[in-house]
């Protein structure tokens, strides 16, 4: 069966106060390596990582996919 993270705080079992806002990179690390390996706290995210906030994706990031790639 599919599956992948995604990070809406609501479908992360996460408080659903003023504590934890929607955005949840205000309140969380991550981390995306040259070898394109995303982590999110201190876990390595290795199924598809479906993400809300846009500002998650910059071109930095997709600099480094599309160099990894090679395209």
């Amino acid at each position: 069966m599919p599956t992948f993270v995604h990070m809406k705080s609501q479908l992360q079992g996460w408080p659903d106060d003023n504590f934890m806002q929607e955005n949840w990179m205000k309140m969380i690390t991550h981390s995306f390596n040259k070898d394109c390996e995303l982590k999110v706290g201190n876990y390595r995210q290795v199924l598809p990582f479906h993400y809300h906030v846009k500002e998650f994706m910059t071109d930095k990031k997709i600099a480094l996919m599309e160099k990894r790639l090679g395209i």
